[in-house]
């Protein structure tokens, strides 16, 4: 969740502070930054918003997610949904496992990541992640959040499980 990550840090501080001011309690957990000061600048009225930060990830960190875990398992107990933006990150796919273990339902926000042209970018990498870690996410999820209904034709090749629902992005 930092500022010079671009859309994707913007988009779910904007939509975590929006929740947060309609009265409900959100936590929203972040490998960086350290100082969680830095997420403040990401949205107005982000100040609802608990902000949880397992700090910057070590190498064992992003294969194992073991502070990840230590980090998510608490703030799941009580938690009605669960809403993971990205595919490609190995936190990612610790929450989702918890969260599968806990049955807390969760939604996953695709951004564009599965389109073809963003497959193509580091392809061998992207396949690996897939077998081992993200399609079972993806599998495993409620549902899939796409922007439009070119994104969801996009995915049809991978033969993906969850009902996949079009949700334009409002920020």
């Amino acid at each position: 969740l930092h500022p010079r990550l671009g859309g994707p840090p913007v988009i779910a501080a904007s939509l975590a502070a929006a929740q947060a001011q309609l009265g409900h309690e959100v936590h929203l957990v972040s490998s960086v930054p350290d100082d969680p000061s830095v997420v403040q600048g990401l949205s107005p009225h982000i100040e609802g918003v608990r902000i949880s930060s397992i700090g910057n990830p070590r190498r064992c960190e992003k294969f194992f997610a073991c502070q990840t875990r230590k980090v998510i398992a608490p703030l799941m107990e009580g938690a009605s949904i669960i809403h993971l933006h990205n595919v490609w990150e190995p936190m990612l796919a610790a929450t989702a496992s918890l969260a599968r273990k806990r049955r807390v339902p969760y939604v996953v926000l695709i951004n564009g990541m599965l389109d073809p042209w963003s497959l193509a970018q580091s392809s061998l990498k992207k396949k690996f992640a897939l077998a081992l870690y993200a399609r079972r996410m993806l599998n495993g999820a409620a549902a899939l959040q796409v922007g439009n209904a070119a994104e969801i034709a996009g995915l049809a090749p991978l033969g993906l499980k969850p009902r996949m629902f079009e949700l334009a992005n409002g920020v």
